[in-house]
């Protein structure tokens, strides 16, 4: 497998480019959102806000192609506050031959970087380190497949497998282990869910909305205040623990486990828009009682409708995807199945060809 490599020359001069538009202030906004704000004295642990910078400066570093990877490799940074001044670790996601996320032993925050370091040294000892953990986690990836750690009893039964066999074998690992990931992803939502909702309970007990958003540090949700019974915010001074408290649970909610998570937030999923964890009195976490939930897989979108007066038989849900609206629901006498060519933004393919039971397609224009 490829490795991480860093170019410290290549480096040393799209650093001084960085430092010499922060130093002068010709940033301009629109043109560099996504690059850090490292100046000649620029030290993250000395700075407010330093974590965001070492985020950007690994994401923009493999963007300008000091620090490449494999094809399909991203590296990012991850930062998490506690009472001892936090800690820090890499996250390596792989999109193929199967999507996995890897990620490096948690390590101090005031480790990140030696005190005296400032401006380029500084980002450079932060490039050099990530080089080098991304390299040990696809060496330990490596090091557990030749070990046999997806072994199966049928590998040891066929040692001189053909080279297409050993390939396919190990096409079933991997798929043997993205379920058991998908599981586990599962799994970390529901109990990071409850946990919510108990802590909640126990330091904050007027909260009943948990009002989240879309962390700005990756593709996980984070918590933004506490809403009383009647909508209202409750005061920071009630609320500063308990947002610290819940602040790990609510970064296991992710892109990876929406479809558990999403059913029980409303209005729904789309990024950019509030999102809203309702917790009952006694610490449970309810489904929404009102309003659609979003679930968005690749290019299709799914929205589930709760029963209301007007489709009292059943949820509603509605897909839509390749410009066509399909909505499903149950009525009394049967089920209801619609197809919507002329709501959608981009319009779908025509003619339309549809078929039930193998009984020959109907076509419309």
């Amino acid at each position: 497998m490829r490795r991480y490599k860093f170019n410290d020359e290549a480096a040393r001069t799209w650093l001084a480019e960085i430092i010499s538009k922060t130093r002068d202030g010709n940033q301009q906004e629109d043109e560099y959102d996504d690059l850090p704000s490292v100046g000649p004295a620029w030290n993250p642990l000395e700075e407010p806000g330093g974590e965001d910078d070492v985020f950007l400066l690994v994401r923009a570093a493999q963007e300008a192609g000091v620090l490449s990877g494999p094809p399909g490799a991203e590296l990012d940074f991850e930062f998490t506050d506690d009472t001892d001044g936090g800690y820090y670790r890499f996250l390596l996601e792989l999109a193929r031959p199967a999507r996995l996320k890897l990620a490096s032993y948690a390590e101090e925050w005031r480790k990140l970087v030696t005190r005296d370091a400032c401006g380029a040294d500084a980002a450079l000892e932060i490039l050099r380190e990530a080089e080098i953990t991304a390299n040990q986690m696809l060496r330990q990836l490596v090091e557990f497949i030749d070990a046999g750690g997806l072994r199966s009893p049928a590998d040891d039964q066929a040692p001189q497998a053909s080279r297409s066999e050993a390939a396919a074998r190990l096409d079933a690992r991997l798929d043997s282990l993205g379920t058991l990931r998908a599981d586990a992803d599962q799994q970390i939502a529901l109990i990071s869910l409850l946990a919510i909702g108990q802590i909640l309970h126990q330091n904050c007990p007027l909260a009943a909305t948990v009002v989240l958003e879309w962390s700005d540090q990756g593709p996980y949700l984070t918590a933004v205040t506490l809403l009383d019974n009647d909508n209202q915010p409750l005061d920071p001074p009630e609320t500063d623990d308990a947002l610290h408290a819940i602040e790990p649970y609510c970064a296991n909610l992710g892109e990876d486990n929406e479809p558990t998570w999403g059913a029980y937030i409303q209005p729904g999923t789309d990024h950019g828009q509030p999102l809203l964890l309702r917790v009952t009195s006694t610490g449970d976490i309810s489904e929404p009682a009102a309003g659609p939930t979003r679930i968005t897989y690749g290019a299709a979108t799914l929205t589930r409708y709760l029963a209301d007066a007007g489709s009292p038989a059943s949820d509603m849900y509605v897909l839509d995807l390749f410009g066509l609206r399909v909505l499903v629901r149950l009525r009394d006498d049967g089920t209801f199945i619609h197809i919507d060519t002329q709501d959608s933004a981009q319009p779908p393919l025509m003619p339309l060809a549809v078929e039930v039971n193998n009984g020959g397609e109907s076509t419309y224009a």
